[in-house]
């Protein structure tokens, strides 16, 4: 009889794990629903918010991958410069470089552009080949200071600043306004990161 009833427990057992629904998370935040082909992405983009950045980007819509950060850009495009602003009544470029950096990265980065440039938390460097999403850009637009812009680089030679001309924008780094002006960039170091 104990037996038998191990031999049922087994087959019980085999029968109800077969059926039971696994879940894990995969690298890229989709959750993988492992005993169907169904994965269901956490999206903070809508398909038409997607298409919409990938046009302003000049990529296809499935590079569009930190749906984080995009997401936070959609939100604050088109908000009005405003020299000191912090909010969506008008913000300035270091302020919206400091927003990406603390809601994105985790990072707190200085208030100025020039500030930032010069922190001992950037790793900076000249040649645009090596730019990665997120890194800073900076650029000499006020020649009585060294750095006077700063911008956040996405993909495809395109970056996120806030500009006098057009307020929070993606704008073009090989554009013959923003090349003239381009400084360095710069990447913050390891230590920087919060804990």
């Amino acid at each position: 009889m104990i037996k038998l009833f191990g031999y049922f427990a087994i087959i019980i057992f085999i029968i109800g794990g077969c059926s039971k629904k696994t879940y894990s998370t995969l690298p890229d935040n989709t959750l993988n629903k492992i005993d169907t082909i169904f994965v269901k992405k956490n999206e903070l983009l809508s398909e038409s918010e997607r298409k919409k950045l990938a046009s302003i980007v000049e990529v296809e819509p499935k590079e569009i991958t930190n749906e984080k950060l995009y997401a936070l850009i959609n939100d604050w495009l088109n908000v009005p410069y405003l020299y000191g602003g912090i909010d969506k009544n008008g913000i300035d470029c270091s302020a919206i470089t400091q927003e990406v950096f603390n809601k994105i990265y985790d990072i707190d980065l200085p208030r100025t552009s020039n500030q930032m440039f010069w922190s001992k938390g950037i790793s900076r460097f000249k040649k645009k080949r090596f730019l990665k999403e997120g890194d800073l850009v900076f650029f000499r637009i006020d020649k009585e200071k060294t750095i006077s812009h700063v911008g956040i680089y996405l993909q495809n030679n395109k970056f996120f600043s806030s500009s006098v001309s057009a307020g929070v924008q993606i704008a073009d780094l090989n554009s013959p306004y923003w090349a003239a002006r381009y400084i360095a960039s710069g990447r913050p170091r390891a230590n920087v990161i919060k804990n």
